[in-house]
């Protein structure tokens, strides 16, 4: 099954296209939701798609704001990539 989620690019508040997300936890569980984001490499997209859908709910100061936070996980997720830490703290 997938679900369609407008993707970020990083561009101000330019959103192109849309982007398919596969369902990730089908029980709803959200530390599987967080695992399975992390391990598939998406978890700064599913953020970011997940402010942008907020963003869309406030005022223009904080629309700018959370645009800011967006740009910076679409960057991260651009270049860089979480690694899972050997310490179990």
């Amino acid at each position: 099954m997938q679900h369609s989620h407008v993707l970020p690019i990083g561009f101000g508040s330019m959103l192109l296209g849309e982007y398919n997300m596969p369902l990730i936890c089908h029980d709803g569980d959200p530390y599987l939701e967080r695992e399975s984001r992390l391990r598939s490499g998406e978890y700064f997209e599913t953020v970011a798609t997940e402010l942008e859908n907020i963003s869309h709910q406030v005022d223009d100061a904080t629309q700018k704001a959370l645009q800011e936070i967006i740009d910076e996980l679409v960057y991260a997720q651009q270049y860089y990539k979480i690694v899972k830490s050997t310490n179990d703290t």
